[in-house]
């Protein structure tokens, strides 16, 4: 159960069929997941640039733990140095801007992790590799 006296990290990863989010907190024993989220990409989000779908795991996992993460501080760790440096200063335009635009309403520090560390967030968006539904995508 999330304890809203500590605080919150939320991880994210994508990869080429799936992005996925888990919300952890600090604890005496470590960090601990609170709560986990994936889903798979469309056919048009597969065409993104890796960065981008990186940016659209953030922004799935923010959404989607909004409740948590609304009203306190927390850390963002993403895996990908390029992302960090894009969501500390995004550029005047593009879709980049815009889902950069629709995280200030939260408060967040931004932190680059190595992928080694990011181990749950990766295997739930790996999960979907190879997967295809009833219509065969």
């Amino acid at each position: 159960m999330a304890d809203f006296q500590r605080p919150f990290i939320l991880q994210n990863d994508a990869c080429g069929s799936a992005v996925a989010a888990v919300l952890m907190q600090e604890t005496e024993d470590g960090c601990r997941p609170t709560t986990y989220a994936s889903r798979t990409l469309t056919d048009q989000e597969r065409q993104n640039w890796i960065y981008e779908l990186e940016a659209l795991a953030v922004l799935f996992g923010v959404e989607k733990f909004r409740l948590y993460l609304e009203h306190v501080e927390f850390r963002l760790q993403v895996d990908n140095q390029a992302l960090c440096r894009v969501l500390a200063h995004p550029r005047n335009s593009g879709r980049l801007a815009r889902w950069a635009m629709r995280l200030y309403a939260f408060r967040l520090t931004v932190e680059h992790i190595r992928g080694t560390q990011n181990i749950i967030a990766d295997s739930l968006s790996r999960m979907f590799e190879g997967y295809t539904d009833e219509f065969g995508y």
